[in-house]
C-alpha cells in the first residue's frame, strides 16, 4: 500500500493510494505533453476530462478530476478544521 499526501488549505493529509507507475513523455514547444495511452485508460482520462495540476517538492502532479476521485476524498477532511475555515471565509465574503 502506498500513502499519498494531499495538501488542502496548507495542511498535508495522507490519502491511501495504489502503487506508483512511471512513464516518460516529451514536452513540445507549446508546453504540451501526451499522456501515455496505458495511463489514460487506467485513469479513465478521455477527451474533455478535467485535470488538476499541483507542484509538490519539485514534482508536478497531474490529477484527473473524475467523479471517482471526488468520491474518494469524501471524509478526508474530517477533523481538519476545513469546514470552519470555509464557513468563516463565506461569512467574511457576505459582509464585506
Amino acid at each position: 500500500m502506498l500513502l499519498t499526501y494531499l495538501s488542502v488549505f496548507g495542511r498535508i493529509l495522507p490519502i491511501q493510494g495504489e502503487s506508483m507507475t512511471s512513464e516518460k513523455a516529451v514536452v513540445t514547444t507549446k508546453g504540451q505533453v501526451v499522456i501515455p495511452a496505458r495511463l489514460r485508460k487506467r485513469l479513465k482520462i478521455k477527451k474533455g476530462t478535467l485535470v488538476a495540476f499541483s507542484e509538490e517538492n519539485g514534482r508536478l502532479i497531474l490529477q484527473p478530476v473524475t467523479p471517482e476521485w471526488i468520491a474518494s476524498l469524501r471524509g478526508s477532511m474530517k477533523g481538519s478544521g476545513a469546514l470552519e475555515y470555509l464557513l468563516a471565509e463565506r461569512k467574511k465574503d457576505r459582509y464585506s
